[in-house]
């Protein structure tokens, strides 16, 4: 049942509504959407006809965003939208506070560095999707019917992982809006696999050693981002052998990427799991490109699947990434059937 709407509302001066800037608008939804507060310098802004005791108006229901408004006048108005949680008549709502940002300058660094690194995500599984068609293309004759379909899967395998890549690079960057999980029991060996064989070139001289047979729970298109995103970093911050270590211990399933570069430098480990968090001059390779977004990823991704990462350093030198996963309680195959290529382990 929505609330009595005959009943007070929250104001500008109530404990439990964000205090909104000077300037601001505001208006206070209750829980079915309908419009309990809205003040003047709100309908200015948004231009939109409020009714109390109406639903509101799609756009304000879609906040958390910033939308462009043109007025009567042939004025363009860019407004933002922040929308907070708060209580109305005891129920559920929201306060809404809206602000006029047309005077904010864009920050070109940041829309840089926001490209640079949906680049980063999407290179690798582009990269799978175009050398395996190409190899299609220009050996079809050559090949027999099994190894076409299983360049067709690695394709489709690839595709899809791109699709779901993307979402989850927007869930990332608006915090609050989840990210879709669909654990499975996920054969750690076909996983690693499957994701040196689409690395290819990248893949080349990766070691594999440790337990075999080990069936974690998780979603396995990102137990493959994961993997992915943490062999790409060591190829390309550090220096072979690049080793996959896989390890149970107790209930989990951990596995460690290992190099023998030098290591990272004491003083970015603490922000090395942050979005865009670069090592500084002196403290990574020079020349060696990078978004920032890799391990930010990693970290995200392994922690909505119960699991956790973590960072140690490699002995005798080198670094170390390590995750860990819930160990499944019974047997399943990695997504897309059997690995593509089965890589040579190290015992």
């Amino acid at each position: 049942m929505g609330a009595d709407r005959t009943s007070p509302v929250p104001t500008r001066s109530s404990p439990d509504v964000a205090t909104p800037r000077d300037d601001d608008g505001l208006v206070v939804v209750d829980g079915d959407g309908v419009v309990r507060l809205v003040d003047h310098r709100a309908r200015e802004l948004l231009g939109e006809d409020f009714q109390l005791g109406a639903v509101a108006p799609a756009l304000v229901l879609d906040a958390d965003a910033v939308t462009l408004r043109r007025h009567r006048d042939g004025r363009a108005t860019a407004v933002e939208l922040r929308m907070h949680p708060t209580q109305v008549d005891g129920g559920d709502g929201w306060a809404i506070a809206v602000a006029d940002v047309s005077d904010r300058g864009i920050d070109r660094d940041e829309v840089s560095e926001f490209v640079s690194a949906v680049c980063h995500e999407m290179r690798t599984p582009l990269t799978g999707i175009i050398g395996y068609a190409d190899a299609l293309r220009e050996g079809w004759d050559d090949l027999d019917e099994e190894r076409r379909a299983n360049f067709l899967g690695v394709i489709l395998r690839e595709g899809a992982r791109l699709t779901r890549l993307t979402s989850d690079l927007g869930a990332l960057s608006r915090p609050g809006r989840g990210i879709d999980v669909h654990p499975e029991s996920v054969n750690l060996d076909h996983a690693i696999a499957e994701t040196l064989a689409v690395l290819r070139e990248d893949a080349r001289g990766v070691e594999v050693a440790g337990d075999t047979g080990l069936l974690v729970r998780v979603d396995g298109s990102h137990l493959q981002n994961v993997l992915t995103n943490l062999l790409v970093n060591a190829r390309k911050y550090g220096l072979p052998p690049i080793v996959v270590d896989v390890e149970r211990q107790e209930f989990q399933g951990v596995v460690r990427v290992r190099d023998h570069g030098e290591g990272v430098a004491e003083s970015f480990v603490p922000r090395m799991w942050e979005r865009f968090s670069r090592a500084r001059e002196g403290e990574r390779p020079p020349g060696v490109p990078g978004s920032g977004l890799g391990l930010a990823v990693v970290a995200s991704l392994v922690a909505i699947n119960g699991g956790h990462a973590w960072y140690e350093p490699n002995e005798p030198k080198g670094a170390a990434f390590c995750v860990a996963f819930p160990l499944a309680l019974s047997g399943g195959s990695p997504p897309g059937g059997p690995p593509a290529e089965d890589p040579g382990r190290r015992d």
